[in-house]
């Protein structure tokens, strides 16, 4: 499990390798706070999902150039590659691990 804290910059990397989840949020975001409750859970159950927390607040560029409608939106990448998107902060911890069974075993 790997924790980052991506920019634009780098943000292409750090999800290039591995299963990652990345997490649009603000920090004024309610509904961001509690996906990231949810999301803190399921990596420490799961040492092979790496998560990038991208916080719009410290990089607006990411919002345009990652297509971002609204926080928290999660992007699920498979060694650089976009698998998944879920937008919005109602996602239980079990529909999000349901997605990222799909896109990791095809379930």
């Amino acid at each position: 499990m790997a924790i980052a804290y991506p920019t634009t910059k780098d943000y292409d990397e750090t999800v290039a390798e591995g299963f990652w989840i990345a997490d649009f949020y603000t920090s004024t975001c309610g509904p961001c706070k509690l996906i990231d409750k949810i999301l803190s859970e399921i990596v420490l159950e799961n040492p092979d999902i790496n998560w990038a927390k991208c916080n719009l607040e410290d990089d607006w560029d990411m919002k345009d150039r990652y297509q971002v409608l609204g926080t928290p939106t999660l992007i699920f990448y498979l060694d650089g590659e976009e698998k998944g998107r879920m937008l919005g902060g109602f996602h239980t911890q079990s529909e999000i691990m349901e997605e990222i069974s799909r896109i990791l075993y095809g379930e």
